[in-house]
């Protein structure tokens, strides 16, 4: 009897001592779940934080395009302008060196035909 109360004991002795461990054991895990909780709604708001962003910078970089193809055709157009100067600017200066030609053409003629000083001399 003895020998079984005694056995008695130390199984309830066992049993108190698995009881504590199974305590402890879910108390770490509930701590456990408890830190996966508020990591998974850290990373949650993480996550709605970057879409966020993300939708910014999507809105960003179409804006950008948008600006990119302004510039260009704006770029497009003001090299348009310069070839059309460039070309106005060319004639023009054709037109100038045909005139400076035709004034050295005319003060020729006027030469031959008009009488030098030391010919109206000779008349004289």
């Amino acid at each position: 009897m003895s020998e079984r109360l005694s056995a008695a004991g130390a199984l309830a002795a066992r049993l108190t001592e698995e009881h504590a461990e199974l305590e402890r054991r879910e108390t770490a895990l509930q701590l456990q779940a408890t830190s996966i909780s508020e990591e998974t709604t850290a990373l949650a708001k993480q996550s709605e934080d970057l879409a966020l962003q993300l939708e910014g910078l999507r809105d960003e970089k179409l804006r950008l395009e948008a600006r990119q193809r302004e510039l260009e055709q704006e770029w497009e157009a003001a090299r348009t302008r310069v070839t059309q100067m460039e070309d106005h600017l060319r004639m023009g200066r054709q037109s100038l060196q045909e005139l400076r030609e035709q004034r050295s053409h005319a003060e020729v003629d006027h030469a031959k035909t008009t009488p030098t000083a030391s010919t109206c001399a000779k008349r004289a």
